[in-house]
């Protein structure tokens, strides 16, 4: 009795999916098992990708189009996929291997194996985008870059142009960068780093700098977040609560004036009065002791006494003194208030005695 030979065999992978970096390869493992009753002789071929695709052997020494394998004899071959370095973000790709039995054509398996690319994105922030910063100093702010994407990424670093010098910096400050590697779903830190200059600044003069990151696995990709950068501005104003007073010869006045320091720096003041012809001194709020300069942080104000003393001789009835108060910021010499004030003595006016008359 003649029997019919059995042609059979199992294919499998693996792994059928794969995550691959436009520009590089990956190895796909497949496996084909002879399960007929006879040796045998498998053609190999892809069908449908878009990618580049090569079966190689199983020492990836070699393309491959069929591989003979003997009764139960198992053997592995390569299915290599190569990713075009002009593929879209979060592209992907499927293609069948399809493996026929050359004994028998109708005896065929196929697997399939789906590639992508990774998704780039990525955000960028700060936790402080504005500073005041002093002439000659540095402020480092500190910028986050989340890689939000399923692949490894690398980042250019620029700053738009400004007058001001800046510089982007690795997070420990050790040295200055160009590009920076996140993980996939990580966050990385760096610098930027912006000196404000000692010469040719205006009162209170700001900068706006844009620091940008490009993704080099995807060049359209890219994020920007904007500083503002200010020099202090030094501002003050002075409010005197009345500048005119009527007092007598031998006493004493005191006039309360307030300064306030409106700028976003804090600023020490000169005090100074004008001639005068009665005496005058500058005074702290308790009387306690006598004041050249006042010290002021940014937002806050003081009161200070304005005391005058009218002497108890020399003066005249109803005699006037007019003085100027002058306030000057040392930060800026440019700045100062003028206050005035009179005071004015008091108007006695003289009683004239009649000559008593008696009668006799």
């Amino acid at each position: 009795m003649l029997t019919t030979p059995s042609y059979s065999f199992a294919a499998s992978s693996i792994s059928n999916t794969a995550m691959v970096y436009p520009g590089n390869s990956f190895r796909y493992e497949c496996q084909i098992q002879n399960t007929g009753d006879f040796s045998d002789t498998y053609r190999l071929t892809h069908q449908n990708g878009q990618y580049v695709y090569d079966l190689r052997n199983a020492s990836n020494t070699a393309s491959i189009s069929q591989i003979t394998l003997n009764q139960t004899e198992t053997a592995s071959f390569y299915a290599q996929v190569t990713v075009p370095l002009t593929v879209a973000n979060a592209d992907f790709d499927v293609v069948s291997i399809n493996m026929a039995s050359t004994s028998q054509p109708s005896v065929s398996e196929s697997i399939q194996l789906s590639t992508t690319t990774p998704v780039y994105a990525f955000n960028i922030g700060t936790l402080r985008d504005q500073q005041t910063i002093s002439p000659g100093e540095s402020f480092n702010y500190s910028i986050y870059i989340h890689n939000s994407g399923t692949g490894n990424d690398m980042y250019t670093l620029t700053v738009d142009s400004t007058t001001w010098p800046v510089s982007i910096r690795d997070i420990s400050d050790t040295s200055t960068i160009q590009t920076i590697s996140v993980g996939a779903d990580l966050t990385v830190n760096c610098i930027l780093r912006v000196t404000v200059p000692t010469t040719g600044l205006s009162n209170g003069e700001s900068k706006v700098m844009t620091f940008n990151a490009a993704s080099f696995g995807d060049t359209s990709i890219s994020n920007s977040q904007q500083f503002t950068s200010a020099s202090p501005f030094y501002s003050f104003t002075t409010v005197l609560q009345n500048n005119e007073a009527t007092i007598n010869p031998g006493q004493s006045y005191s006039y309360p004036m307030s300064i306030l320091n409106t700028g976003t720096a804090n600023d020490t003041y000169d005090l100074s009065i004008g001639n005068s012809s009665f005496n005058y001194l500058l005074r702290n709020s308790f009387d306690n002791a006598t004041l050249k300069t006042v010290s002021l942080d940014a937002g806050y104000s003081e009161t200070i006494l304005v005391k005058v003393s009218v002497p108890l001789e020399g003066v005249s009835n109803g005699q006037s003194d007019s003085i100027t108060i002058q306030t000057l910021s040392q930060s800026v010499h440019g700045i100062s208030d003028i206050k005035g004030i009179t005071t004015t003595t008091s108007i006695f006016h003289q009683a004239w005695l009649l000559p008593q008359i008696t009668s006799h």
